[in-house]
């Protein structure tokens, strides 16, 4: 329902209603949690309690080995385009997606960059340990990926020489056709 272009407020009011009762994240395992924080942030159904018992969840958990880095960048993409920022839960986030850096790929780390830089959550670490895994790989950034790479660096304020150098332009140059007004325009915060 979350993409279909039908609005159902009913559905997603029992299921944030069933997620935030009791044992109601009990048998969620990382994809459902990323899905359901997915699904409610993209129809923009803010749910507040549920979010913030699929927060309270994820950050009482010992480690986050289990989460994929796609469902990691769909819940930090999740909670920033809800507008619910966390800083425990960002830090645990964060923790889970640098220790697997290399396995992320362009959209989940396009998109995990841009939410950590939406919510204001800026930390050197982060910014850091990404910077090289993108170098390594630029040749596979489409133009969307690229402009929010840049964008969310621009908004921690973290200026990579290694990763915005000839390399990144020249993976500019090849996108040039496809980039849109919007790109362009995050592109010139950069």
């Amino acid at each position: 329902f979350a993409t279909s272009g039908v609005s159902h407020p009913e559905l997603f009011e029992k299921i944030g209603n069933h997620v935030v009762g009791p044992g109601g994240l009990g048998s969620f395992k990382p994809q459902a949690l990323s899905n359901t924080a997915w699904a409610f942030a993209t129809t923009g159904d803010s749910n507040p309690k549920m979010f913030k018992k699929i927060r309270d969840h994820i950050v009482r958990l010992d480690n986050l080995d289990s989460f994929t880095p796609q469902e990691l960048s769909n819940i930090a993409w999740a909670y920033a385009t809800a507008r619910r920022f966390d800083l425990g839960l960002f830090e645990k986030l964060v923790t889970g997606a640098v220790a697997k850096k290399d396995r992320f790929g362009e959209q989940a780390t396009s998109n995990f960059l841009w939410a950590c830089a939406t919510i204001g959550y800026t930390d050197g670490l982060l910014f850091s340990a990404f910077a090289p895994v993108i170098a390594s790989t630029l040749d596979k950034y489409g133009e969307q990926h690229l402009a929010n790479i840049a964008w969310a660096y621009s908004v921690a304020n973290a200026p990579r020489q290694d990763l915005f150098n000839e390399g990144y332009v020249g993976s500019l140059a090849l996108n040039r056709n496809h980039i849109s007004d919007k790109e362009l325009a995050q592109l010139h915060q950069w």
